[in-house]
């Protein structure tokens, strides 16, 4: 097995086009590699993978290779890119030895020049892939690898070092910047972003088994984690010193004459969760408190996102009705697909408000370290844009004391809004 092992994984970048299904063998090397991921400690494991490639340079490779390769238009089946992704979102955690586990070997920490972060980058520096039905999904956990490296910890010097480069290198092709200008920025006066017409779309819905709304809310986490990963990003370049960067990224985000992050909190789609045919449901025909909390699971997704949010198990809960039709059981599985929807939405909503608040938070701490660091070099004090950061807590209070939210305020209620004609139709 010792050098059987090393051959399969090298199948996982194999496409045999003259074959029906062109991915079968490299989905097949790839069930197998991650049969042996999840049942061996991460060093045995990465032993066998390897096998006389101690780097795992060939196992970098086979990956990328997979994950470059593009979904089948008419393939039911799951696809191998995103298989691939969610073994690296799950193996991104494991310790070893050497600090480099499966999953940051597949990224190319191991020093290989082809690997799955080089992929992702390309992926990801497509519009269509982020915002495409079929390929959101796979968007999002894309982002999320990106955050997830930025937030690695507690490294070996050669993986350390690896990190390192790679964060150098986004920031010399503008990853940051490109990226925020692409789902928050706007082309024109009249063309609206990215988060904006997410954001009107989930007042269209009306199809509980659309895909759109899925589609919504993958945009958005894609978003938030691109928020999050830039709040990291501000924090090293501070302890870097490096002010030009620092503010060539806050920049990005406040200059006028209406700043993206100010044009991204009006258009958080809050006090949307219930838009649409959602709303109407869940109030609706609710079954039984017994069946709900005995078919009630963990909303999947990363734990620090979606670890407060429960589901309902379609399956287990219909068991409950007996197998023979019912409209009882009808209704109260129309229920559950409402709800999982509703709490799909919540989760997605929360994320990007918890994104767009560890950014701005990041942005106003690190701004003052940056600027006390510089003095004697006249860099300008980003807390001095004192309009800008004014009219950014006005919206706050604005988009909090909407009618749409007044009731979540309590006695504090009745304060005014004043003029309130950004949200005019929501």
């Amino acid at each position: 097995s010792f050098n059987i092992l090393p051959i399969i994984v090298e199948h996982i970048g194999y496409s045999a086009y003259s074959l029906s299904n062109p991915q079968g063998i490299a989905l097949n090397a790839f069930c197998l590699t991650s049969y042996i991921s999840q049942t061996m400690p991460q060093d045995d494991c990465l032993r066998l993978l390897c096998g006389t490639d101690v780097c795992g340079i060939r196992l970098s490779r086979s990956f990328s290779r997979g994950l470059s390769e593009p979904p089948r238009e008419d393939s039911s089946t799951c696809h191998l890119s995103d298989v691939i992704l969610d073994m690296i979102l799950n193996n991104i955690g494991q310790h070893t030895e050497s600090s480099l586990n499966l999953s940051l070997m597949m990224l190319g920490l191991n020093g290989s020049k082809q690997n799955c972060l080089n992929v992702i980058l390309d992926l990801i520096n497509s519009s269509h892939f982020i915002l495409s039905r079929k390929t959101s999904s796979s968007a999002s956990k894309c982002f999320e690898i990106v955050f997830r490296v930025c937030e690695l910890t507690s490294l070996s010097p050669p993986v350390q070092s690896q990190r390192e480069l790679f964060l150098e290198k986004i920031r010399k092709i503008g990853f940051w910047e490109a990226q925020i200008f692409r789902l928050l920025g706007t082309s024109g006066p009249l063309s609206p972003s990215i988060l904006h017409e997410v954001s009107l779309s989930y007042h269209s819905e009306h199809d509980s088994e659309s895909l759109a709304p899925r589609r919504g809310n993958n945009v958005l986490h894609s978003i938030s984690w691109l928020l999050k990963g830039a709040a990291i990003e501000l924090r090293a370049l501070a302890e870097l010193n490096r002010p030009s960067q620092f503010i060539s990224l806050v920049d990005t985000l406040l200059s006028p004459p209406l700043p993206l992050l100010q044009n991204a909190l009006l258009d958080l789609p809050l006090g949307q969760s219930r838009c649409g045919s959602v709303g109407q449901i869940i109030h609706n025909d609710i079954p039984s408190k017994d069946i709900v909390d005995a078919s009630s699971v963990p909303l999947p997704g990363p734990v620090d996102v979606c670890s407060n949010f429960h589901v309902i198990d379609i399956e287990k809960m219909q068991g409950h009705f007996g197998d023979e039709y019912s409209l009882a059981k009808e209704r109260a599985t129309k229920w559950a697909h409402a709800w999982n929807k509703f709490v799909s939405r919540v989760c997605a909503f929360s994320h990007i408000s918890e994104a767009w608040s560890d950014f701005t938070m990041a942005m106003l701490i690190f701004s003052r370290l940056v600027s006390r660091t510089n003095e004697h070099n006249g860099i300008i004090n980003m807390l001095g844009k004192s309009r800008v950061v004014t009219e950014i807590l006005c919206t706050t209070l604005l988009r909090l004391t909407h009618s749409g939210h007044l009731k979540a305020l309590g006695p504090y209620a009745h304060i005014s809004c004043g003029n309130n004609s950004f949200y005019e139709g929501e």
